[in-house]
């Protein structure tokens, strides 16, 4: 399972972007997410899906123009070389009048939206949590569904001294079980940690409604 790549490790790694030459202004964004995905059909599960991204957005100013460049390289030269393809768009589109200039230095709350168990679920604890959604519907009934868990961090850093980072987790459990007579029931919860999901009462509650 991946960690937090965490706000020192960002700065050093998006330091290169921020001193690129040749431009008035760097603002750089951050984001590094990761998902992992249970589904299930017919009450059983088919699918257990894993997926991670780290990416950096680069807007560079220069002259009253604004340029503007993505990378999936999160590395020092990574961010140099994305830093350095915004400037080429910057020196070559129309000025924006209305740009009001990268934001100033703010304080920023800190965050308390993160959840270790929650980002480090594992594929079993989902199934875990499928089979007590499933067990919940009876003779005649199928559930369908998905039991999703996933974290990012967020930062964004630029040449005016702003610096904000934050994590954050997620956990989501949805199910739509129907019955052999012709009648559905759906149900779904979302909540910021693992701990607040109940699939139980999700499967109860649809099977309920079918």
């Amino acid at each position: 399972m991946p960690g937090v790549i965490g706000p020192d490790r960002v700065r050093v790694v998006v330091q290169p972007a921020l001193t690129v030459p040749g431009v008035d202004g760097v603002e750089v964004l951050f984001i590094h997410e990761w998902t992992g995905l249970t589904r299930f059909a017919s009450s059983a599960i088919h699918q257990s899906t894993w997926q991670e991204d780290t990416g950096i957005r680069v807007r560079v100013v220069k002259g009253g123009r604004i340029g503007v460049a993505a990378s999936n390289d999160f590395s020092e030269e990574g961010a140099r070389r994305a830093a350095e393809s915004a400037r080429e768009m910057a020196e070559v589109v129309a000025p924006d009048p209305l740009f009001p200039g990268l934001a100033p230095p703010q304080p920023v709350p800190e965050s308390d939206h993160f959840d270790e168990a929650t980002a480090s679920t594992t594929p079993d604890r989902r199934a875990e949590g499928v089979a007590t959604l499933i067990a919940q519907c009876g003779r005649g009934l199928m559930a369908s569904g998905a039991f999703e868990t996933a974290a990012s961090e967020v930062g964004l850093l630029n040449t005016e001294g702003q610096f904000c980072w934050a994590p954050s987790t997620q956990a989501s459990v949805t199910t739509v079980v129907t019955a052999d007579e012709g009648g559905s029931g759906f149900a779904e919860t979302f909540a910021s940690t693992l701990a607040e999901v109940d699939p139980e009462a999700v499967g109860r509650r649809a099977a309920t409604k079918a």
